[in-house]
């Protein structure tokens, strides 16, 4: 990660409103100084809690929103939420050309060795996403800190971005996560771990280590 983490020069693009059962979608998009723009959907019910929300789900927004997804869920509530795109899910996904592996490798496997070979991780760019839209989200809302949720192929940089940035985050829930990155090294064959693999990460620290921090902070769920 970048020392600032990742949020200078942030621009917010406003990509257009609509409303559907009382509930407001405003759609923006995220530009920073380095990266790519990150699409996100704003949520704010016509009769709102003082809760915020952001969702990262690893599949993306869409299914964010789905019917059953749970940013929506959280909406129809009355709670005030964000979904956004994180680098590889949704309209940043690689293209369809890229997933010949996707089983075992998963979607993202050219995209994560080209950062590798640049000594980049995918958890550290991504943790820099989650960051940047809780700083817009924080700032466009006003209210800081706000509650973030990631779920799936997205949980392991929503418990970085919570530990680098304590102050941001009210309270951290995990749905659907990898337990460790140990508990990969004893299995013949995993399913779309590679992208949240870190280059030597294991010689200093594991993700338990990072729960635990949150843990004694009191916020994670």
């Amino acid at each position: 990660m970048r020392p600032d983490n990742g949020i200078s020069s942030i621009k917010v693009t406003e990509a257009g409103k609509s409303e559907r059962d009382g509930i407001q979608f405003r759609k923006i998009t995220i530009a920073r100084s380095e990266g790519p723009p990150l699409p996100a959907i704003i949520l704010i019910p016509k009769s709102f809690s003082e809760t915020t929300y952001l969702y990262v789900h690893g599949d993306g927004k869409a299914a964010a929103l789905a019917e059953d997804g749970g940013a929506l869920a959280l909406a129809k509530k009355g709670h005030r939420v964000m979904a956004i795109d994180m680098r590889g899910t949704g309209e940043l996904e690689s293209p369809e050309n890229y997933k010949g592996w996707e089983p075992y490798f998963g979607r993202d496997w050219q995209d994560y060795f080209a950062a590798y070979l640049v000594g980049n991780s995918f958890v550290g760019m991504r943790t820099e996403d989650v960051i940047s839209a809780g700083f817009v989200l924080g700032d466009l809302i006003g209210e800081n800190p706000i509650h973030v949720i990631g779920v799936g192929e997205a949980a392991p940089a929503v418990l970085h971005a919570a530990v680098f940035e304590p102050e941001r985050f009210a309270s951290v829930e995990l749905i659907d996560d990898l337990d460790s990155w140990t508990s990969l090294l004893g299995e013949r064959v995993t399913n779309n771990q590679l992208i949240n693999a870190v280059h030597g990460a294991l010689r200093v620290y594991d993700l338990p280590d990072l729960r635990a921090i949150l843990a004694d902070l009191g916020k994670l769920k």
